[in-house]
């Protein structure tokens, strides 16, 4: 069975807790049997790398996330091809 793709991007300033909030998502996604690909960037050009790095005081990380930020969720609709379609 070909499985269709959902693409998750987490977008947001400098120092916002995009990588964080990454690695929950990824963690969280496989630990419930999910198959996750995630692009990393060069500051992070491994999955070794970026759990090294962002793992490392993740439980003080995400409590300050979840009090000095506000998350929006967005769903962004794709045709079969990916191409975004507007939303009227």
């Amino acid at each position: 069975m070909v499985k269709r793709v959902i693409t998750l991007t987490v977008s947001g300033s400098f120092g916002a807790g995009k990588s964080r909030l990454t690695y929950m998502l990824n963690k969280f996604l496989e630990e419930n049997g999910f198959d996750v690909e995630q692009e990393y960037l060069p500051d992070h050009p491994t999955k070794e790398n970026f759990n090294k790095v962002i793992g490392k005081d993740f439980d003080l990380a995400i409590s300050s996330i979840r009090e000095t930020r506000k998350i929006i969720l967005k769903e962004q609709p794709t045709n079969r091809s990916g191409d975004v379609l507007e939303i009227r």
